[in-house]
């Protein structure tokens, strides 16, 4: 390994240590323990998912995960069908926001931690080894493994989901958002943002130096830099159905990928969307980054000189993303954020 590369490794610890002392991701998990409403999918309601664990015992995510349903509520007028995966702590605070007494137009199911972590062992196992840093990391939480088969959690009612973090404060109505699964090609499942950040392109360093030009963790708009999850469309009944999607989770071939581009993730399921679009791109719907803009800055420090080329987002701002702990700005979404400012 260059001496540029080890530094950057050290720098990529000393992100996740970061991360982790911040919790500013809610650790979480879920499924089945429904309260709320009987998970019909009525033509015009819009179906929300998120994990929200640990409030208690960390005050940040209930900050922000006030600012979250502040906000969402504050910016849609459209009936909701919230699919909360939550430990006891994670419940409370949903019910606070979303009670049906407070919020006719707000249906809520609950989905336990517990109860999703056990339905989805399997999978997680044969995934971890390639998206998990250690036994002991952040990311090897099994709920962070969730995403690619919330179809088989969800109920089978339910068509078409949005998957969020709690980090977000939204300045759109989300109906904007559920539109776009209109735009959804009959190939596509899944839509989501590229990473603002050159993460990709640092994982993926060992496959580019040894295939100059490729399109692999380059930067938009012609690159494939990797996705970042933090806002989520999944046409669940096309994950159901579709072969290729069920397929291309296979354990072999996702073995096989990562040996192939030389990819060691730590990001959980983010890094499988990043690694299957390299050679599946029919599956995946591109978000705008208005839709999911993400606020940190950290990768910075070893990436300076392209930074830019990854964080850069015109247009006015619809979702703000403040991940690795980044504060959310105040304002409306006008405003032109530039890497150079202090976030």
């Amino acid at each position: 390994m260059s001496p540029r590369h080890l530094l950057l490794q050290i720098l990529w610890t000393s992100f996740f240590l970061t991360c982790l002392a911040d919790d500013s991701v809610p650790s979480g998990q879920a499924r089945p323990d429904h309260g709320g409403s009987n998970g019909s999918n009525d033509d015009d309601r819009i179906h929300l998912m998120f994990i929200l664990t640990n409030v208690d015992s960390n005050w940040n995510i209930a900050r922000r995960f006030t600012i979250y349903a502040e906000s969402l509520l504050a910016t849609t007028e459209s009936r909701l069908t919230i699919h909360a995966i939550v430990d006891d702590s994670g419940r409370s605070h949903v019910r606070r926001y979303f009670a049906e007494n407070l919020e006719p137009r707000v249906q809520v199911e609950f989905y336990d931690r517990d109860d999703v972590t056990d339905k989805i062992l399997k999978f997680v196992a044969d995934m971890r080894a390639h998206f998990s840093s250690s036994n002991t990391s952040y990311y090897h939480d099994a709920i962070f493994f969730v995403g690619p088969v919330v179809y088989e959690v969800l109920p089978a009612s339910v068509k078409r989901v949005i998957i969020t973090d709690t980090d977000l404060k939204f300045l759109a109505d989300v109906r904007e958002l559920w539109e776009r699964f209109d735009r959804f090609t009959p190939d596509q499942v899944i839509g989501l943002a590229h990473d603002a950040q050159p993460v990709y392109h640092h994982i993926l360093h060992e496959y580019r130096r040894a295939n100059p030009g490729t399109r692999v963790g380059a930067p938009p708009p012609g690159g494939l830099p990797g996705f970042n999850s933090g806002v989520m469309l999944q046409d669940l009944d096309k994950m159901r159905t579709t072969d290729l999607w069920r397929g291309v989770l296979d354990p072999k071939l996702v073995a096989d990928l990562a040996d192939k581009y030389k990819f060691k993730g730590h990001l959980g399921d983010q890094d499988l969307y990043s690694l299957l679009v390299l050679e599946h791109e029919q599956l995946f719907h591109t978000i705008p980054c208005n839709w999911n803009r993400q606020l940190c800055t950290w990768w910075k420090r070893g990436y300076e000189e392209i930074f830019d080329q990854f964080f850069r987002c015109d247009g006015p701002v619809k979702i703000y993303h403040g991940n690795c702990g980044t504060p959310i700005p105040d304002g409306d979404g006008t405003e032109q954020l530039s890497s150079k400012e202090e976030l």
